[in-house]
């Protein structure tokens, strides 16, 4: 069992407190007549919390490979979402294809080996770049900009951005208590997140 550092501690050990707080109102709402429909909704929110905090506790607990594999199923689904909403083109297709399958594996990948160099600049300076020119490569340059915008926004916020929470784990900061976090779990994650 990975050894909690002190700092930790009332955070991880408040979590649980809240949850059952949040949990006890929305069944304290949902049996009251007037606030049935607000106790549901608190409810629903609550339990999925209680699933969420879970995988993410469990993916901690079991190391820096889990947790780098969650989040990046977390980006996968954030994709599946957030592509449909942007209503692009028939002819990006493939940057969503490639999107998807290439570059968010890619971006983990450099996350799982350490490699914070090529980690810190494929997506925003790569992929960006590479993105642009295969489009205009197609020559279709109706809203170019806007559809280019679209792709990479996503690709930014939910691939690159959310792959620094499994980059943190693999920080070794000291802390007061002279107890440095351990490499192989994401108790520093828990923190941050």
């Amino acid at each position: 069992m990975p050894k909690v550092p002190k700092t930790l501690s009332p955070i991880i050990n408040a979590l649980p407190v809240v949850l059952i707080v949040a949990t006890v109102a929305g069944v304290v709402l949902r049996a009251r007549e007037k606030t049935r429909d607000l106790g549901r909704d608190v409810l629903s929110r609550t339990i999925a919390w209680w699933f969420m905090c879970a995988i993410v506790i469990g993916s901690c607990w079991h190391g820096r490979g889990a947790l780098t594999i969650c989040f990046a199923l977390v980006s996968f689904q954030g994709l599946r979402e957030y592509f449909p909403i942007t209503k692009v083109r028939r002819a990006d297709q493939r940057a969503l294809f490639w999107s998807m399958f290439l570059i968010l594996p890619l971006q983990y990948y450099l996350v799982w080996i350490e490699w914070y160099g090529m980690f810190s600049i494929f997506v925003p300076v790569y992929v960006f770049v590479t993105m642009a020119v295969f489009a205009c490569l197609k020559e279709d340059a109706p809203d170019f900009l806007a559809r280019c915008a679209k792709i990479f926004f996503g690709l930014m916020i939910i691939v690159f951005f959310v792959s620094h929470i499994p980059a943190l784990a693999t920080l070794k900061i000291p802390t007061s208590d002279g107890v440095l976090f351990p490499h192989d779990h994401g108790e520093f994650v828990l923190s941050c997140c």
